[in-house]
């Protein structure tokens, strides 16, 4: 059965990926839909885009000049635009304990997703040297399958509230390949 939701999705992720490509402002897609770019599970919930926190601010300003509804919300992390069909992005700028910087970016894979060349957070790594023992190293974010592994999606950097993914899972870093 087809997902609407995905559908919907794919279109804004087309969309506002045009826009912030032909503005010259760097992102990679990070979050759900990265892990189903290579093969994990169909995502529903958002977009996520990974930027510099100095492309933060014309990233939002291009999503709205490209007819997007921008927010500031109060996390000082990320920023958020919903297309006409309230599909929504997040801009996350300043995940816990993972800095977006230009190292990031080269370890990202440009893939071609539906259409349009971007960068998309690669594979898993180990967390920065820097972020304290015992917190995220040695775990597994998501849920295990049937057969006890975890999916792709499961190991993709979705960052919300501290150390935790959106399903409060204890949460592992993905810097790229």
């Amino acid at each position: 059965m087809p997902n609407a939701d995905l559908d919907a999705m794919l279109v804004t992720l087309k969309k506002a990926a045009g826009a912030l490509r032909d503005a010259g402002v760097p992102f990679m897609l990070g979050g759900g839909l990265a892990a189903w770019v290579r093969g994990g599970p169909e995502s529903d919930h958002d977009l996520d885009f990974m930027l510099r926190p100095e492309d933060a601010d014309e990233a939002l300003d291009v999503l709205a000049a490209a007819g997007m509804r921008p927010e500031r919300p109060p996390e000082a992390w990320l920023y958020k635009a919903w297309d006409d069909n309230d599909v929504m992005i997040d801009l996350i700028f300043e995940p816990v304990g993972l800095p977006i910087t230009d190292e990031t970016f080269e370890r990202a894979e440009e893939i071609e997703v539906e259409a349009v060349r971007m960068q998309v957070m690669s594979r898993l790594q180990e967390p920065p040297p820097d972020r304290p023992a015992g917190a995220g190293a040695g775990e597994l974010g998501g849920h295990a399958g049937a057969n006890g592994r975890l999916g792709l999606r499961s190991r993709l950097l979705h960052t919300r509230g501290g150390a935790r993914n959106y399903r409060g899972a204890p949460q592992r870093w993905i810097v790229g390949a």
